[in-house]
């Protein structure tokens, strides 16, 4: 099977563009889990260790509504990976390139 693109220019097998996908998501996916394990879990217990703050013993009605609120964040950030995988198509390509200006050109600014 094959998908065409503009009237045959730029053909892309199914096959190809299914590989793409599953990279992009393995990609965001991998992105994701490092940042949320380190920003939202590493450091802040590390503060909480330096501060002497211990966990508590048992677990209780604010330890419960605490897993309740992090099941609900993570499947909305489930929900935003996934969105930015399958209809975002991943990070798009820069449509232009950007031009700097030479020294000359700045000096004559100033």
């Amino acid at each position: 099977m094959r998908v065409e693109c503009c009237g045959g220019i730029g053909e892309l097998s199914f096959s190809k563009s299914r590989i793409v996908n599953v990279f992009v998501l393995v990609r965001a996916v991998t992105y994701a889990a490092l940042f949320i394990g380190f920003v939202l879990v590493y450091l802040p217990s590390r503060f909480l260790s330096w501060s002497g703050i211990v966990a508590p013993a048992n677990t209780g009605l604010p330890q419960i509504a605490g897993m309740i609120m992090v099941t609900i964040g993570t499947v909305i950030a489930l929900w935003c990976v996934f969105t930015f995988v399958f209809i975002g198509k991943g990070t798009p390509e820069a449509k232009y390139e950007l031009r700097s200006k030479t020294n000359q050109e700045i000096r004559k600014i100033f």
